[in-house]
């Protein structure tokens, strides 16, 4: 067992605890350069992504960091940054005693606790990695409770909702904010599934908002380095418009596809089932709490893919019905390439 703070409701890992130390602004020569109302500057036609570039993090290793879920999603952030050694101290925050026993067994954090205004205050930064409605109930109690200037950082499937409502309560609390996003994940949930090497080579979208000063953007791609992913600055609403089409849909695909198969009242479908249906629905075996905040938090991005999806399918089912083999040929043989090349 691991000795208590009684001040804090704190379980702390073996050691002197470390004290905080206050951030200095970062250098504005390591952020990328912005437009009018705070969001990255259009790097070419488009001008919807930029890949930051950054490898300054003497402010990071300075830094105390709050993981607030420890899932599998924040305990790999905290095994990452502690196993790198690239933050001063990570404290780790859940309801559930054994999820915080696990982080401190899997070394996700230096400490953990219940206690969620006490781990931020004392933080520099603040990651919420809790699901997306999760996230929402969050904001506030945790701006409130950290020091004016420190960062607060979510990591929510969707950016849109997320980055609106915290970047109100950012302005009035002094806390900067930074939506955030890694694109990675596998199969399993809680501390257990984690993984340091989870975001090893895969980006991790920075979402600023119009108060996000460069100093923070740097911080932001600082830590997403350090974890091992590569940080791109995307728009909120850019971010949710892609992710409903990339992830969000498949996963309303891979639902419907099961509960088609399973239409049919008997196993027999299931005891069929090889590759290419396995490999569709894997995902439909996904949290569904995670799944019910993805979709319900980005609604009508969703609803615009599953209407552009349904339009594609009707197409096909045409050439299908007419057999219409020429044209039929042309779309498959245009999906092989372009995913040939993904």
């Amino acid at each position: 067992m691991c000795p208590r703070d009684r001040r804090a409701g704190v379980h702390a890992a073996r050691g002197p605890r470390a004290p905080v130390r206050q951030l200095r602004p970062a250098p504005e020569r390591d952020a990328p350069r912005l437009h009018r109302g705070g969001l990255p500057a259009p790097p070419g036609p488009g001008g919807q992504t930029i890949a930051v570039r950054t490898t300054d993090v003497r402010q990071l290793r300075e830094a105390t960091v709050a993981i607030v879920g420890l899932g599998q999603m924040g305990a790999s952030i905290g095994r990452a940054l502690i196993g790198r050694r690239a933050c001063r101290r990570v404290i780790g925050v859940s309801r559930k005693t054994s999820t915080l026993r696990a982080a401190l067994r899997l070394r996700a954090a230096h400490e953990v606790t219940r206690d969620l205004e006490s781990a931020c205050s004392r933080a520099d930064i603040v990651l919420l990695a809790t699901p997306a409605r999760t996230i929402l109930r969050l904001i506030q109690p945790a701006a409130t409770s950290m020091k004016p200037g420190s960062l607060l950082i979510d990591v929510g499937s969707t950016k849109g909702i997320i980055c609106r409502q915290a970047a109100s309560i950012a302005q009035k609390t002094g806390v900067r904010f930074i939506g955030g996003h890694p694109m990675s994940g596998q199969s399993g949930s809680g501390p257990l599934s984690s993984d340091p090497g989870l975001f090893r080579g895969r980006p991790f979208v920075l979402s600023p908002v119009a108060s996000s000063g460069p100093s923070d953007i740097a911080l932001a791609s600082r830590l997403a380095r350090a974890v091992g992913a590569i940080p791109i600055l995307i728009d909120p609403v850019v971010h949710d418009q892609i992710v409903a089409r990339i992830s969000h849909l498949p996963h309303v695909i891979a639902v419907a596809l099961v509960l088609l198969a399973a239409s049919s009242g008997n196993s027999l479908p299931f005891r069929l089932a090889a590759g290419s249906f396995k490999g569709a629905t894997r995902v439909a075996a996904a949290d569904t709490d995670m799944l019910t905040d993805i979709l319900l938090t980005n609604s009508r991005a969703t609803c615009s893919a599953i209407d552009d999806f349904r339009r594609i399918l009707l197409r096909l089912e045409k050439l299908i019905r007419t057999m219409d083999e020429r044209r039929l040929v042309k779309l498959l043989v245009a999906a092989r390439s372009i995913r040939s090349r993904i």
